[in-house]
């Protein structure tokens, strides 16, 4: 129902993913023992933003966050529905599913998870939030909904622009 979510630190890459905004609204999670997805209760709406450069064939990781120069994961989340600024760890199965993840002290890990991807209609299904031991989620810190996907160059500069208060 709600998918696998995994937490890892990398991937190999199948095939060349390219420069990537992806723009999410997401709803708290109020039912997950719903067993279909219309079960599910969300509330809310808040907006999360990342841009996810683009990484080359043969198991390159992304560079961590914090490294120099403007290829970088970035994450804009103006609600704060994740205890993070910045992610550092990434599985990217593009198109199929991208997981992106930072370690938080006692063992839990925040997250966002993409399925269902389109490209060509730039359209995705998103979870954002706060995973413990890597195999269970805080029942209190569970987003899903839809994200755009918007794929190409110049998306850095857009997401800089698009992410100032």
């Amino acid at each position: 129902m709600i998918g696998t979510i995994i937490a890892v630190a990398a991937t190999t890459l199948a095939t060349a993913a390219p420069d990537r905004l992806i723009r999410c609204t997401l709803g708290r999670v109020t039912n997950l023992e719903a067993r279909t997805s219309a079960e599910l209760g969300i509330t809310g709406s808040h907006t999360l933003t990342v841009f996810q450069p683009a990484a080359a064939a043969g198991g390159a990781d992304l560079p961590n966050p914090g490294a120099e120069g403007a290829a970088r994961l970035r994450l804009h989340d103006p609600d704060h529905i994740l205890p993070v600024q910045r992610l550092d760890d990434l599985a990217d199965a593009w198109p199929e599913r991208v997981e992106m993840t930072a370690r938080l002290p006692g063992g839990r890990s925040a997250f966002i998870s993409l399925g269902g991807i389109d490209p060509a209609l730039g359209a995705a299904t998103g979870s954002a939030g706060i995973m413990i031991g890597g195999t269970s989620v805080d029942r209190d810190h569970f987003y899903q909904g839809d994200c755009r996907v918007e794929v190409g160059p110049g998306l850095a500069a857009k997401f800089d622009k698009e992410s100032r208060p």
